[in-house]
This record gives structure tokens, C-alpha cells and sequence, in this order.
């Protein structure tokens, strides 16, 4: 009634100074029965994606977050639309507009009475070859049976999970109890399994958090939990929510400059950080959770699915973009930002033109080589990820199996540690005769012919070792320490007749030998005993090859080192 007594005062010219909604949520309206929101073909255009669509399928959550404001909106009683009335609005907006993928807002989906209901409905629809698909938000304490296997079923792709933190003292903190981090990884694991890529929301900044505890979180959230997106926010102490009225009621501190409160930047004082220190721990958590490392075990673990493999791989291009290199939300940023030069806040001056444009030049300018670098590493990504044909899988795996043979009767994993350990204390002239060791022990044998040239070059490794024992005597106690290694690994090899296995074995290759050019980046890891596909090698060598450059010493390229990395 609150409501509706507002407008009439409204109309009257008798509006009250404040108006009480509380009881009104206690008694919230019905939606099952309320009419379906319309989709604008004129709004739609201004989206990149004009399938997509938006539907709140249910409205309520009946968990009290500290930090949340969305209970204080929409109300803890759950409430929601009909099943019936669902399909009918998915399927009118898919035969009028072409929608086929929607986010469904519902702040809790899993705490639907009519969930299964709803699933079911959807599967119909996908049945009649309307092949709708979906995002949902979930919580991580409800797990009624059969609502993954029908989420995946009903064409859910991707669910977004408000984890907030792997800390049980944050989650008490902020009245998260009912999340239980010892659940997380076989929650995480039953979508997984379902096809379903698991999103998560995590807040930086929650009373336990330090500079130090935060990155060691995010290492566990990445390397146990194994989510495949994050989203990270900071603490903030929004009008409405419990945190904000406590805050309030105590008199604490908390920025007055609204256009901060947006849950990226610190505007309140945290009891362990500074907010220096708390930006950071912020910003590391993003770098840390899209780093190409982590960015390449989530994708291995997808490359089975080529849907969702590719997917995830335009979500990794936009958010790191977005979060590293524009310095913006993800939820929040596209993927070129256009300045218009009168478009500016009230109390700044407009820039003349020729400024206006010099200062973009330069923005612009600097964008393109920050994504030049960007997409250098994307392909490395995709190099080590990609999913590789049966023919190219079965000659890897024989060759790999050769191959790790061969490094191990050489012990070259042993040579390589031991290198890697000695190179920052061996004298210069060792490292110059040795430095093509780091390129002979990753190549990849692709033929007999290949494993012909390798030994020979082999043998000429142990030439110069020779030669490095007579000039490295004087050299001191690590160079002598490491000769000596050197000696007792050698010292070990046995050969024999194996080299003729093998070059039988290449020879029997020959024949399913893939394109050479999708080999092209393969090679050896010694240390793990398997092939991996990386341009790093060819990137070394440019970068070398710029640095003499700079020094201007152009007769220390080795263009023998560009065909070795190629």
C-alpha cells in the first residue's frame, strides 16, 4: 500500500518528507501473475550481442549478507514467476527478436520452489528446436538433487556463484555462514562435470583479509577451488546494506565522494591495510587469477569442449583487457573506449581540439602496443591449449614416447637442472659455449633425420665441455663444482645399440607425420618428459636480437638461433 499512497500524494502535491516500504516487504507482491517485460528492438541494437536478453525468473534471497543491499530491494521472501509464463516469454522473444541466450538475474535461482518446473519447461523448448541457452546465479549451501544434471540439460552454460571468500573467519565476518569452504571444490566439481563453466564473485578487503593472507587466498582459489572466471570487488559499504547502517551508527569514516562507491575503489578504512595496500591486494588479485599460467590450466581443462574452450577464451580477452590494460571492471568496460571531446563532467574545462586529439593520440598509441603484447600472449595460450587433431595426438604421443626415451637415456633433464642451477655463477665464456643447450634440449625430433642431426650436435656438446674442463680450472669453486656434475652425469650415459632402435622407431613415424606447419611451435620439456607447443623460444630470440641492437653490437645475432627457433 506504501506504494501506492506515495503516488497519490504524489499526484495531490502532498508528498511526505519519508515514506516506510517495510512493511510493504514483509507483504511483497506477487509476481507469478505480473506482466512479462517487453523487449525494445531499438534499445537492443546498441548491444554488441543482440540475442542476448535479460529475465528475472524470481525475485528474493533468504540469506542476510552484511554486505549485501539486494535483500533490502527485493526482499528475503522468495517469490516468482509462473514456469508457464517463462517459456511463453522465452519463446515470443526468440521468435520476434531472435533471442537465444538470456541471464536470468534471479539473485538466487537454486532457492526456486518451482525450479524443476522451470528446467522442465526450458528442456521443452530446446525440444522444439528453439535452442535457448542461459546464465544463472546460485548460492553454494542448496543442493537439491538433480538441479545440475537439469540446469545442464535445459541449455545452462554458466553460473555465477557469490563465493566472496576462502576464508571461514571472512564469511563469518560478514554473515556468509552459510558457505562452507570445504564444500567448494565438489560444488565446483559437479558443474564442472555437468559442462557448466563456474563464475565466481570475490571480495578484497573483508575483515580478515592482510596484504600477505590475500595472495596466498587467491593461489588456493585458483589451484584447489578451480573456478574458471572471478570477478573481484572491493568492500564497500553500500547505502541499505547492514554494513553501512553499522558503520553509520558507530561513526566510522567512509568516503563521501559517491562516485567511488562502485565497489572498485577503497572508501572506507580496513583494519589490516592501508589503501594503498588494499588497491594492490586488488589489483594482484586480478593479475593473479589471469595470468597466463592460470589462464592456461583452466583452458586445458576445456579443450575437450570446443564451445565452451572458445567461450572462455573471448571472456579472457575481455576481462583482462579490460581489468590490466583499460584499468576498468569487466562489468563495466568494453573493449575500446570513444572519448568525446564535449562529453565532460561539470566543473572540468573541454579541451580545444587540437588537444583533445593529441592527448588521444597518445592514449591511443599506447593502447595498441599494450594490446600488440596482449595478443602475443593470448597466442601463446591458445599454443599451449589447443585442441589438436587425432592424427597430430597419435604421432605426439609416439613421438613423445620416443623421444622421452631418448632424453632419458641422455639424462638431458639432469643436464638441465644442473645448467639452470650453475648459469647465474658460471663465468661468460661458459655460457656462450653452452647457451644452445637450452635450444638442442627443447627441439622437437619430428624425423630420423632430425635425430641424426641432434646427436651430432650432441656430440659436439660434449666436445666443449671438454674444452671448457682445460680453460675452467681457475675459474673458481661453482665452475669447478659444476664441471665436476657435469663429468659424474655423463659419466652415466649408456647408449649402445639403442641409437639404431631408435632411428627405426622415426622411421616408422614417417608415414603419419602430420603438417609440419602445425608442428611448427612444438617442443620438448625435459623436466616434465612431454611436448608442449610455445612461441618462447622465438620470442627470446627477438628480444635478444633487439637488445644487441640497442647495444649496438650487430655481431653478436645468431641467426642460427631463429631457424632453431622455428
Amino acid at each position: 500500500m506504501t506504494g501506492r499512497k506515495s503516488w497519490a500524494d504524489a499526484l495531490r502535491g502532498r508528498l511526505k518528507p519519508i515514506y516506510s516500504f517495510a512493511q510493504d516487504l514483509q507483504n511483497l507482491v506477487d509476481i507469478g501473475n505480473a506482466p512479462l517485460p517487453r523487449i525494445s528492438p531499438k534499445t537492443m541494437r546498441h548491444f554488441a550481442k543482440p540475442t542476448f536478453g535479460t529475465a528475472d525468473t524470481s525475485r528474493g534471497c533468504p540469506f542476510a549478507c552484511s554486505f549485501c543491499t539486494i535483500i533490502n530491494v527485493q526482499g528475503r521472501k522468495m517469490r516468482e514467476r509462473s514456469p508457464e509464463s517463462i517459456a511463453e516469454l522465452l519463446r515470443l522473444n526468440y521468435r520476434e527478436h531472435g533471442v537465444s541466450f538470456y541471464f536470468f538475474t534471479d539473485d538466487n535461482f537454486a532457492r526456486k520452489k518451482l525450479w524443476r518446473e522451470t528446467f522442465e519447461e526450458i528442456i521443452k523448448i530446446r525440444r522444439e528446436g528453439i535452442k535457448i541457452s542461459f546464465m544463472m546465479q546460485v548460492d553454494l549451501a542448496r543442493k537439491p538433487k538433480d538441479f545440475v544434471r537439469l540446469a545442464a540439460e535445459a541449455g545452462c552454460t554458466q553460473v555465477f556463484i557469490g563465493m566472496e571468500s576462502v576464508n571461514p573467519q571472512n564469511l563469518k565476518a560478514e554473515g556468509k555462514g552459510q558457505n562452507h569452504v570445504g564444500e567448494y571444490q565438489n560444488i565446483i566439481k559437479e558443474w564442472h562435470d555437468a559442462g557448466v563453466v563456474v563464475h565466481t564473485g570475490y571480495i578484497i578487503g573483508l575483515p580478515f583479509d592482510t596484504k600477505e593472507q590475500v595472495p596466498q587466498d587467491i593461489h588456493y582459489l585458483m589451484d584447489v577451488i578451480q573456478p574458471d572466471q572471478a570477478s573481484f570487488f572491493m568492500l564497500t559499504p553500500l547505502p541499505g546494506s547492514h554494513d553501512h547502517r553499522e558503520m553509520k551508527k558507530r561513526g566510522e569514516w567512509m568516503d563521501p565522494d559517491f562516485n567511488k562507491r562502485d565497489s572498485f575503489h577503497a572508501t572506507i578504512k580496513h583494519p589490516n591495510m592501508t589503501a594503498g595496500e588494499w588497491t594492490q591486494a586488488y589489483t594482484d588479485a586480478w593479475k593473479m587469477f589471469y595470468s597466463k599460467e592460470n589462464m592456461i590450466k583452466i583452458l586445458s581443462r576445456w579443450n575437450h569442449n570446443p564451445k565452451v574452450y572458445w567461450n572462455l577464451m573471448s571472456v579472457f580477452f575481455w576481462y583482462k583487457n579490460a581489468a590490466l590494460i583499460e584499468k576498468e571492471h569487466p562489468m563495466i568496460a568494453g573493449f575500446f573506449r570513444l572519448k568525446d571531446r564535449l562529453a565532460r563532467r561539470s566543473g572540468f574545462a573541454v579541451d580545444p581540439l587540437p588537444v583533445h586529439l593529441w592527448k588521444r593520440s597518445k592514449e591511443v598509441f599506447q593502447l595498441f602496443i599494450s594490446w600488440a603484447k596482449f595478443f602475443k600472449e593470448m597466442e601463446e595460450v591458445w599454443l599451449q591449449t589447443r585442441k589438436k587433431s587425432e592424427k597430430e595426438e597419435r604421432w605426439l604421443e609416439e613421438a613423445q614416447r620416443i623421444q622421452g626415451e631418448i632424453w632419458q637415456a641422455l639424462k638431458i633433464a639432469e643436464w638441465q637442472k644442473a645448467y639452470s642451477d650453475a648459469k647465474a655463477t658460471l663465468p661468460a665464456r661458459a655460457k656462450a659455449l653452452l647457451d644452445p643447450f637450452e635450444e638442442l634440449s627443447s627441439k622437437i625430433l619430428l624425423t630420423r633425420r632430425d635425430l641424426n642431426a641432434f646427436l651430432r650436435q650432441w656430440d659436439g656438446l660434449q666436445g666443449r665441455l671438454q674444452e671448457l674442463r682445460l680453460h675452467l680450472t681457475r675459474e673458481g669453486e661453482a665452475a669447478r663444482v659444476w664441471l665436476d656434475e657435469m663429468a659424474r652425469i655423463h659419466r652415466g650415459i649408456r647408449m649402445g645399440s639403442r641409437i639404431q632402435e631408435w632411428q627405426e622407431a622415426y622411421a616408422r613415424l614417417r608415414h603419419s607425420l602430420p603438417s609440419k606447419y602445425r608442428l611448427l611451435h612444438a617442443r620438448f620439456d625435459a623436466l616434465s618428459n612431454r611436448a608442449l607447443y610455445s612461441r618462447e623460444p622465438l620470442d627470446r630470440f627477438w628480444a635478444n636480437t633487439l637488445d644487441q641492437l640497442k647495444r649496438m653490437r650487430i655481431w653478436n645475432i645468431d641467426l642460427g638461433k631463429l631457424t632453431a627457433a622455428v
